[in-house]
């Protein structure tokens, strides 16, 4: 599967990226959200966090047409609007999940939508 993971924080972004290339998946890392339609074609699912410096994880979401697992720390009672986004497949909170849990998720979701 490719992956574009697409979260500010250096350190859970590369995290995220060595579990998912354990686990024999591609990934291309965004930091910013400026540069995700230029990734948009080559992935397959898009790991997004919602805050975001120069963009909003909810917009890129509403713009593209490529599967989300939205991951962030914004309460679950905010997300449940994001759910009526057609192509968002999951939400995980990143205080509540281990990186290899939020692997483990997108995996799974992918699976079922396929």
């Amino acid at each position: 599967m490719k992956i574009l993971i697409v979260e500010d924080d250096v350190y859970l972004s590369e995290i995220y990226q060595l579990k998912f290339e354990k686990r024999g998946h591609e990934v291309r890392l965004n930091r910013d959200g400026r540069i995700v339609k230029e990734n948009e074609e080559w992935c397959d699912v898009i790991v997004l966090d919602i805050l975001l410096p120069h963009v909003s994880g909810l917009e890129i979401a509403t713009n593209t047409k490529k599967p989300v697992v939205l991951v962030t720390q914004i309460d679950s009672d905010f997300i449940q609007e994001t759910y009526r986004l057609n192509n968002v497949i999951g939400y995980l909170r990143k205080a509540d999940h281990t990186p290899t849990e939020i692997v483990t998720y997108v995996e799974e979701k992918m699976a079922w939508k396929s």
